[in-house]
């Protein structure tokens, strides 16, 4: 299964802008295990500084 997330917020009186992307998979191996990937990448613009971050997120859920 394939994910892909978008969000960004605007905010005139600050005039800041931040802006989320993560593509996303869900692999099931078997109907007990499942393996959640996301790449998620933020931009955050303010008038004097551009910050960007990236995270890498996994998980590993097994029913018993």
């Amino acid at each position: 299964e394939l994910q892909f997330s978008y969000n960004e917020n605007i905010d005139p009186v600050a005039n800041m802008r931040t802006r989320q992307i993560s593509p996303g998979l869900t692999w099931k191996m078997n109907p007990r295990t499942v393996i959640d990937v996301v790449y998620a990448t933020t931009k955050s613009e303010f008038p004097a500084v551009t910050t960007e971050s990236t995270n890498f997120l996994t998980s590993l859920r097994i029913r018993i």
